[in-house]
């Protein structure tokens, strides 16, 4: 045997991945010594356990980290007049409000008036529950808190000014322009509900103002619009 064919080489070490081989390994016929090989076998098998338990480790510190509470708490805003976007006039009503019940703190008592809000509108869809608004008498129904029998209110408020303006008025100067403001002088009610009905119904109500070509300074007239047009007891339609 011709020891230099099969010395290592630096070439042989690099190209076997770091382990000292003969650098004829790779040619036919030229077999690695078993003893050799067993150790081999032996190295790649503690390289790749070495490999696990080094995932292994890695794992389970990310799922260790993953578990963990995060550091950061999220801080929820406290219950202030400035939070819930309330006017200087409503805080100024609310403070009065607490100091007559003796109540000092704010948060207990925003709490307290959810609660009770919440309770009237459960009493009040079961106390309304199945009723008819739409036969229902106009006094009874501007003494009733539901918002069917406010819509209903402002739906024979529309209808009369309507009539009027169609049948009663002869000229322009004694129509009525239709708005939440002319609604409100028949029926009363908030405007905060009186407003989005009007929008909602804003087509009807536009398309008789501009039959008539009527405006908002059409109601300035030296009579209240309560004087002349009468929203019936019972519904007419």
């Amino acid at each position: 045997m011709h020891y230099l064919d099969y010395q290592i080489g630096d070439g042989a070490i690099v190209s076997a991945g770091g382990q000292r081989q003969g650098i004829k390994l790779g040619q036919p016929g030229v077999k690695l010594i078993e003893a050799i090989a067993d150790k081999l076998k032996k190295i790649e098998q503690n390289d790749e356990k070495l490999a696990d338990n080094t995932h292994e480790k890695a794992l389970m510190r990310f799922l260790s980290h993953e578990s963990q509470p995060s550091s950061t708490e999220v801080t929820q805003p406290s219950i202030t007049p400035e939070v819930l976007g309330l006017s200087d006039d409503w805080v100024k009503r609310l403070q009065s409000v607490m100091e007559q019940t003796g109540q000092t703190d704010f948060k207990a008592m925003v709490c307290e008036l959810v609660k009770q809000e919440i309770k009237f509108r459960e009493g009040m869809r079961t106390r309304h529950q199945g009723k008819d608004f739409q036969s229902m008498p106009l006094s009874k129904l501007k003494r009733t808190r539901h918002p069917e029998a406010a819509a209903e209110k402002m739906r024979r408020a529309f209808l009369a000014i309507k009539y009027y303006n169609s049948n009663v008025a002869t000229s322009l100067s004694q129509r009525w322009f239709i708005n939440p403001n002319s609604i409100h002088k028949l029926v009363g009610g908030r405007f905060s509900i009186i407003t989005p009905w009007c929008d909602r119904h804003f087509d009807e109500i536009d398309s008789h103002n501009q039959t008539y070509e009527l405006t908002e300074g059409d109601n300035r007239k030296s009579v209240d619009i309560s004087e002349v047009v009468q929203v019936p007891e019972y519904p007419t339609d």
